[in-house]
């Protein structure tokens, strides 16, 4: 395996020349100290990288190492600017960034690095030479970015991630195509632990015996989730005061990573009293007000999918949603925000999204980032896709949106609201930014 200073070196003489790192502080040059006993853990997939990404992290604190975190749910490190309450677009753009978390984890001393990988650093290659100990990709959806990528070209960048190296994988499977998984795998057949639940396997005709790990059983409600895995020919239960049923994939992975790491770090104790009081920051936040849910994620379509189970199952009344859409063309966004080929394909995925909402019982369409694009053009847009019988309301500023939608709550109502998790900046302009606080 490459080792860590190998690869500093080299980005060291790429970089070197440059004057401007983005971190400069004076104390990490003086108390770092090489590490090459770092250990790097890489998350990518379509959704779920952020919230495994913050469990790892946090139980490896638990356990009393030193971690840092880099996702765009959280930034956790003791030599970054980010406030750790403010989720971000993403947390490393560029091998100077690299530089600079590596750097500041030799200052910390840090056992364990946690990055989440987007498909656009894997593209741009960026992530090609990390050293890392594992890799994981939580799971895959072909349709996840048509805005940037095809089904084709987007399956072939999450591949990449995984190729031209010996470090150890974790692959997720919830029902994509046989072939790519069995592909994903091959890669690293020896080094490689899956995981995936008893009913995927069987709706998806895969033997449950190629799984290291598998989700067993699983039963929510508003209070939580109580489930089961079988990890080596044992069952371990477990209960967390996560309320929707996908997480319970993201709990298996993090158990999966963590195996993967070293066996002896799984401590089944504490892992369930860790999950016992989690939240996410700005994925599946729940709060209770009354017999009434507040729901904020950035992912719209699966916590939606959990809600309308909870209306069915008469565990609340109504499901309210907030939502907007981001534009294109804020200046310091990258070059893929703002060509021709992804404006185009926004309106699509608006379309899309809107279809989502075709039984929900009131819309309340907002701005998201809405860049160049002016936003209460795009939250007209969005309201001409709704299905006509469903009520809605456009208020463009997104506080008053909240506020509104909040006091609007009946008895058991659930609000959901989604798009932006718990990131303060919001672009609202070519060249102009407002922030939350």
């Amino acid at each position: 395996m490459k080792k860590l200073n190998e690869y500093k070196k080299t980005l060291k003489d790429k970089l070197d020349k440059k004057t401007n790192r983005f971190i400069k502080k004076e104390f990490i040059r003086e108390q770092r100290k090489e590490n090459d006993n770092l250990k790097i853990i890489g998350i990518t997939g379509s959704t779920g990288k952020s919230t495994v990404s913050y469990i790892v992290h946090e139980y490896l604190k638990k356990l009393g190492y030193k971690s840092c975190l880099y996702s765009s749910c959280k930034v956790d490190s003791p030599a970054t600017f980010i406030s750790p309450d403010n989720g971000v677009e993403i947390s490393f753009k560029s091998e100077d960034d690299l530089l600079d978390i590596i750097e500041a984890c030799e200052a910390y001393e840090a056992d364990f690095l946690v990055l989440e990988v987007n498909e656009r650093n894997i593209k741009k290659g960026i992530t090609k030479d990390i050293p890392f100990t594992v890799k994981v990709l939580t799971n895959l959806i072909p349709e996840h970015n048509l805005s940037l990528y095809s089904k084709d070209e987007y399956v072939s960048i999450k591949k990449s991630f995984f190729e031209d190296d010996d470090c150890k994988h974790v692959i997720g499977y919830q029902g994509y195509d046989k072939d790519i998984f069995n592909d994903l795998v091959n890669i690293n057949k020896d080094n490689t632990y899956n995981f995936s639940s008893e009913y995927i396997s069987k709706v998806c005709n895969i033997n449950p015996n190629s799984f290291n790990i598998l989700l067993n059983k699983l039963e929510t409600n508003l209070d939580g989730m109580s489930f089961s895995v079988k990890m080596n020919d044992n069952v371990l239960s477990f209960n967390s005061n996560l309320i929707f049923g996908y997480n319970a994939l993201n709990l298996v992975c993090s158990i999966a990573i963590i195996n993967a790491l070293d066996k002896s770090l799984f401590n089944e104790e504490a892992f369930n009293s860790l999950i016992n009081n989690l939240k996410i920051p700005g994925r599946s936040e729940v709060y209770k007000k009354g017999e009434n849910l507040i729901v904020i994620d950035t992912h719209m379509t699966k916590a939606l999918e959990c809600l309308k189970d909870f209306r069915k199952r008469g565990l609340i009344d109504n499901i309210k949603v907030v939502v907007g859409s981001i534009g294109y063309g804020f200046v310091n966004w990258s070059d893929d925000f703002k060509n021709e080929e992804y404006i185009k394909r926004r309106h699509k995925i608006r379309e899309n999204a809107m279809k989502k909402l075709d039984d929900v019982d009131y819309v309340y369409l907002t701005e998201s980032d809405s860049g160049k694009e002016d936003a209460l053009s795009i939250c007209k847009e969005l309201t001409s896709y709704l299905n006509e019988k469903v009520p809605r309301e456009i208020i463009t500023n997104r506080e008053e949106a909240i506020n509104v939608a909040i006091k609007g709550l009946g008895k058991r109502d659930a609000l959901l609201i989604t798009g932006r998790g718990n990131r303060a900046l919001l672009c609202d302009g070519e060249n102009h930014i407002r922030l939350f606080k």
